[in-house]
């Protein structure tokens, strides 16, 4: 499984911990459990507990060339935005947040793990 990881995503990451890194979130994730939810093709809701705090990603994911790409993070206790996220409610910031991603891979600001 290949997971991309942009430059606009880690600013995201940055916000949460310094400790926590994106090798240590993708390491948490796994596409088969009951923590990865379906939402809105190709998108997938992600639910990880990490040194006993609980984040919550939004990630598109293409189970063909088996690539995930981490869109957006938020601590669970985000009551604004990570409640109630709909794709209804949301859609524009995931989308917005999608495009941020797509502009750093296009300007080469990203880096892949294998995992």
């Amino acid at each position: 499984m290949k997971y991309i990881i942009t430059k606009f995503f880690e600013k995201q990451l940055s916000q949460f911990s310094p400790n926590l890194n994106s090798e240590i979130l993708v390491s948490r994730i796994n596409i088969s459990s009951k923590n990865f939810i379906g939402f809105q093709h190709p998108f997938f809701k992600v639910k990880l507990g990490i040194w006993n705090k609980t984040y919550r990603l939004i990630v598109s994911y293409d189970p063909e060339k088996q690539v995930v790409l981490c869109i957006n993070i938020f601590d669970k206790k985000d009551k604004n935005i990570w409640q109630n996220i709909s794709w209804r409610l949301h859609q524009k910031d995931i989308l917005g947040w999608t495009e941020k991603n797509m502009q750093c891979i296009r300007d080469k600001q990203y880096y892949t793990l294998d995992v």
